[in-house]
């Protein structure tokens, strides 16, 4: 069922968003992204072990995460946010976890000079 642009903005307003980069201006373009989009609550970590206890505190609806960080970078966070037990089901109610998105980008490419 197709949702209004009224519903869809009510939507977007209540979202919980946590982002996840260690890059402060990275986070500031996402954060200006998503709030020219209409999600106003985003809470930021700077690294994956930040955003494990933010998660566990505060359960939010995405996380956008870059890819490469220190400590606890993201393909390493997914795996771990998504391991069945890690969480209890208060943290997330039904069986799955937060959709989540990748702001780094990943280059196997040698360069050639």
């Amino acid at each position: 069922m197709p949702i209004n642009p009224k519903q869809a903005e009510v939507i977007l307003q209540q979202l919980r968003v946590l982002l996840v980069d260690d890059n402060a201006f990275m986070r500031t373009i996402v954060r200006g992204l998503l709030n020219n989009i209409g999600v106003k609550i985003v809470s930021e970590a700077t690294d994956g072990i930040a955003a494990l206890e933010m998660i566990r505190e505060s359960p939010p609806d995405v996380v956008i995460l870059d890819w490469e960080m220190p400590l606890l970078n993201g393909p390493e966070l997914v795996r771990i946010v998504r391991s069945p037990g890690v969480f209890r089901r208060r943290t997330f109610p039904s069986s799955c976890s937060p959709p989540t998105a990748s702001t780094g980008a990943f280059s196997n490419r040698s360069s050639s000079a």
